[in-house]
């Protein structure tokens, strides 16, 4: 099984539970403050609708807007190194940095804590852009792995070739191997 998976799991987990709790914020307030901007909610408890949201409630709806530019990647990402099997060390040591920044991230939005939030973001930002990397060095070490497959499989078709042809004294009494060839690795037929 791949060492990944499990890691990312959690990490997946906790971001949508982070998520989850950023929804459970904005509902506390608004409950205790009784505020609510959808007349159908200001309804159901004998309130009119506020123009304007709380300040929490809206500092969390902007944390939650920077969540869905950033946490999706994650997932995209992530999910591309597991199913690459990228270095497990480095890309454990990602996919956990961006977890623990993005949470940080969170708190540091919600309290209004700077530098602290930017810091967490730019950790984070280069925490993804370390999951590419580590992409594009996966699909490069396939893709040469590919090449040097290829590399062999010609070598073995010119060997196929030598071997195909008898000798003349015995071309009339061995089949051979017609349309392969070291430059068309194709589709050969057996005539005998």
């Amino acid at each position: 099984m791949n060492d990944l998976l499990p890691v990312y799991a959690v990490c997946v987990l906790v971001l949508c539970l982070k998520m989850f709790a950023i929804s459970c914020y904005q509902g506390y307030f608004r409950i205790r403050e009784r505020a609510f901007t959808n007349r159908e909610d200001a309804a159901f408890f004998n309130r009119s609708a506020q123009p304007l949201e709380l300040p929490q409630v809206a500092r969390a709806a902007r944390a939650w807007a920077n969540d869905l530019e950033n946490i999706p990647l994650f997932f995209v990402l992530g999910g591309l190194c597991v199913a690459l099997e990228s270095d497990s060390a480095a890309t454990l040591w990602l996919f956990g940095v961006f977890t623990l920044a993005r949470v940080v991230h969170t708190l540091a939005y919600l309290m209004g804590w700077q530098p602290w939030r930017t810091l967490a973001y730019g950790v984070g930002v280069a925490c993804l852009f370390g999951l590419g990397a580590r992409i594009v060095g996966s699909t490069t070490d396939q893709l040469w792995e590919f090449s040097s497959f290829s590399e062999a499989a010609k070598a073995a078709a010119l060997v196929v070739e030598m071997l195909s042809v008898p000798p003349p004294s015995q071309a009339s009494q061995l089949p051979h191997l017609s349309g392969f060839t070291s430059r068309n690795v194709g589709v050969f037929e057996l005539r005998g």
